[in-house]
C-alpha cells in the first residue's frame, strides 16, 4: 500500500547460506504460524522503506506522497495491534510532522485523515487511543493552511456527517477543526454562493435530525465557555462530562484566540439567518 518493492520473503536462506533461526523456528509451527510471521516481517520492512524513501524525497515532493500515504498510514494505526509494528508507524509520523513543520508550505490531507473519524471502525479498534491522539496533532497543524474553499468543504462534510460521530470527544475535535471553514461560509464575497449550500444541506434534513441537533449543540455549548476560562474547573449550563471534553481541546487557547474562534462560530450562525 506504500511504495512498491520486491521484498526478500520473510523465510528463505539467509545471503550467507545460513537458514534464518526465525523461520527455521516457524517452520514447526505449522502454514498459518508462517503465514502471519511472514505478514509481521513484510510489514514491518515495508515501513522501514517507507521512512527511508520519506527522508530522501525533496520538500517540494513531498505533498502529493503524503496525499496518498497518510491516509493508508493511519487506516494501519487503526488495525495493528503488534507494539513493534506500531512503533513503526509512529516513526513515519513523526518524520511527516518534523517535515511539515518546518515547512509551512507542505499541506496535509486534511479532509482524508477527518473522515477516518467518521468510520465505524474507530469505534471497536483497539488502536483508537493512538489513532485519535496522533490525528489531532496533524489537524492542529494543517487545517490553518488549507485554502478557504478547502476550509468550507471540511465544515460542510463535518456539518452533513456529524451524527456518524461517537458523541464526546470526537464531535469536540471535528468541530474545532471545521470552523475556519464555518468562518469562511459567512465570509463577505463568500456567503452568497455558500450560505444556500449550507441551508440547502439542513433544510434537507428533519427538524429531529440527530447529527444536526449535536452539531448545533456543540455550537451552543462552545458558545457558553468563557473566554478567558478555559482552565476552570466547570462551565455554568454545561454537563461536567462535556465540559471535560472541551477543556482537554482548549485549555491551550488564549482569550484571544476564544474570542476569535467565538466570533466566526458566531457570525456563520448570523448568516443562516441573514441575507447571503
Amino acid at each position: 500500500p506504500f511504495w512498491p518493492s520486491s521484498a526478500e520473503p520473510a523465510c528463505t536462506p539467509s545471503r550467507v547460506g545460513q537458514r534464518d533461526s526465525k523461520c527455521h523456528f516457524a517452520q514447526h509451527r505449522g502454514p498459518k504460524f508462517n503465514s502471519i510471521l511472514a505478514r509481521k516481517t513484510g510489514m514491518s520492512d515495508q515501513y522501514d522503506r517507507t521512512l527511508i524513501r520519506l527522508s530522501s524525497t525533496d520538500d517540494e515532493k513531498l505533498e502529493p506522497i503524503l496525499a496518498k500515504l497518510l491516509p493508508l498510514i493511519f487506516d494501519e494505526l487503526l488495525t495493528v495491534t503488534e507494539a513493534p509494528l506500531r512503533l513503526k508507524i509512529v516513526n513515519v509520523l513523526n518524520h511527516v510532522l518534523t517535515r511539515a513543520k518546518g515547512n509551512t508550505a507542505i499541506k496535509l490531507p486534511v479532509r482524508a485523515l477527518a473522515e477516518r473519524w467518521f468510520s465505524p471502525k474507530l469505534a471497536t479498534s483497539v488502536g483508537a487511543a493512538f489513532f485519535r491522539n496522533l490525528c489531532i496533532i496533524f489537524l492542529d497543524l494543517s487545517v490553518s493552511r488549507l485554502s478557504p474553499p478547502e476550509q468550507i468543504e471540511l465544515a460542510m462534510y463535518v456539518l452533513e456527517h456529524f451524527g456518524e460521530l461517537q458523541p464526546g470527544a470526537d464531535r469536540v475535535v471535528l468541530f474545532l477543526a471545521c470552523i475556519p471553514g464555518l468562518a469562511n461560509i459567512a465570509a463577505e464575497g463568500r456567503r452568497k454562493e455558500q450560505v444556500p449550500r449550507c441551508l440547502q444541506l439542513i433544510s434537507s434534513r428533519p427538524a429531529e435530525d440527530l447529527g444536526l441537533v449535536a452539531f448545533f449543540r456543540a455550537a451552543t455549548d462552545f458558545l457558553l465557555i468563557p473566554c478567558g476560562s478555559t482552565e476552570a474547573p466547570s462551565v455554568g449550563g454545561m454537563a461536567s462530562a462535556s465540559w471535560a471534553h472541551w477543556k482537554a481541546r482548549l485549555k491551550s487557547k488564549s482569550a484571544a484566540d476564544m474570542i476569535a474562534l467565538k466570533t466566526s462560530v458566531l457570525k456563520w450562525l448570523g448568516s443562516l439567518w441573514g441575507d447571503p
